[in-house]
């Protein structure tokens, strides 16, 4: 097969059916249309507030298109090939930048194996570029989560609430006082709780998908005086259905993207420390519950650590005492 027609295949697969770039089935019910997805590409800000699963879904099809034209043909590239083009790459754009590419390519590649336009995959050859620098947890100080609040709060105020601003002070509160992850955020549901406790556990999504945390371990977020956070972001319907406490839909149905909660957030956590972003929340709560007393043994299980030996990081990045932060919400 010549290099136009194998990759035009690969274009057409990749736009027509069900074997696709990211969540490979979903392909087939975009709703995006190519002018929608030039003005999120060209617009980094609409990107952000507007981000959704089908949304990134559809940008990662054209970014493979756009690898379709800078690699032509496909079914003969080699994995000298692919370490040029990482080389080069790594010249105009982030280093995670070309990683996310680099998924893409090993994707499509994937493709051709499979239709048999050539027998191995060379990108699966080629090692990412290192991106993540190790550091130590960050957590807001008191005074800082006093700042997010209150500007959270005012963001919060003059927006809908199915927009990410809208739902700013909400996803502070969340993170802050219940220790989530990203993808608990995201996959909150009205029914997580019993207006008491906060549970992170297995669950069927409204989309019907299969959900685990992390850890694939159930815990159970309580303290004393829980029910204020909990009343505040889980609203009149705690403990009843299953629609997103987070969503961009009037009826709940749909969760915000995961890349979406963390651009919605960092601006304002890093106009108050450049080192900080959502996992910080987190960080703040592990710091917070340590702060009051609670036993290292219990924070682990409130974090959903597996090991003590990661909490015993949270020990030692305060430089003051922290205040408790629940009259904070009053």
């Amino acid at each position: 097969m010549s290099g136009r027609s194998a990759s035009s295949a690969v274009s057409r697969a990749v736009a027509r059916s069900r074997i696709g770039i990211l969540s490979m089935d979903r392909l087939a019910t975009l709703a995006t249309t190519e002018p929608e997805i030039e003005r999120l590409i060209a617009d980094p800000e609409l990107c952000r507030r507007q981000c959704t699963s089908n949304q990134v879904i559809a940008i990662n099809v054209s970014r493979a298109a756009r690898l379709l034209d800078a690699l032509g043909d496909l079914s003969a590239i080699s994995q000298e090939a692919i370490e040029t083009w990482q080389h080069d790459r790594l010249g105009t754009v982030a280093r995670k930048t070309v990683n996310l590419e680099q998924d893409v390519l090993r994707q499509l590649l994937d493709l051709c194996v499979r239709h048999r336009w050539r027998p191995d995959n060379p990108a699966r050859q080629v090692k990412k570029l290192p991106w993540k620098v190790s550091r130590l947890p960050q957590a807001l100080r008191y005074v800082q989560v006093q700042e997010a609040l209150r500007h959270g709060q005012e963001d919060s105020a003059q927006a809908p609430p199915t927009t990410l601003k809208g739902c700013r002070y909400r996803l502070l509160v969340a993170g802050i006082f219940f220790g989530l992850r990203r993808g608990e955020l995201q996959a909150l549901l009205a029914g997580d709780t019993n207006g008491r406790q906060v549970y992170v556990q297995g669950k069927t999504l409204p989309t019907g998908e299969a959900w685990l945390p992390k850890d694939r371990e159930a815990r159970v977020i309580a303290y004393p005086g829980i029910e204020r956070p909990i009343a505040l972001v889980f609203g009149a319907g705690a403990g009843e259905g299953r629609e997103y406490v987070f969503s961009p839909d009037p009826d709940r149905q749909r969760p915000f993207h995961h890349d979406s909660l963390s651009q919605s957030l960092e601006p304002l956590l890093k106009s108050l420390n450049s080192a900080l972003n959502l996992h910080a929340l987190r960080h703040t709560f592990a710091t917070w519950r340590l702060e009051m007393g609670d036993p290292m043994i219990r924070v682990q299980h409130l974090m959903g650590h597996a090991s003590a030996e990661t909490l015993l990081r949270y020990a030692h990045i305060q430089p003051d005492p922290m205040q408790d932060l629940l009259p904070l919400l009053e």
